[in-house]
């Protein structure tokens, strides 16, 4: 699988994410792919639609696709919270 392959599927998977768990639309605009032989994981950078001011990021294992983290602003909770 290529970085743009690992991009576009994680990118997918990152909105589904953000909209299943927090109940908001996000736009990522920035990604890193980090080297197998460092970690298997991908890391997309971007903002909550209608709110640029507000950044996130989600990493996931490209291997599988599991999310392995998030970076959300303070007052975003969860659904259900």
């Amino acid at each position: 699988m290529t970085d743009k392959q690992i991009v576009e599927k994680a990118t997918v998977i990152g909105e589904k994410y953000f909209i299943d768990n927090y109940g908001v639309e996000v736009e990522f605009v920035d990604s890193q792919v980090m080297a197998s032989y460092i970690t298997t994981r991908v890391v997309l950078y971007g903002y909550i639609v209608g709110k640029e001011e507000d950044k996130i990021k989600i990493s996931l294992d490209y291997r599988d696709f599991e999310v392995t983290g998030t970076g959300i602003p303070l007052d975003l909770k969860k659904i259900g919270e």
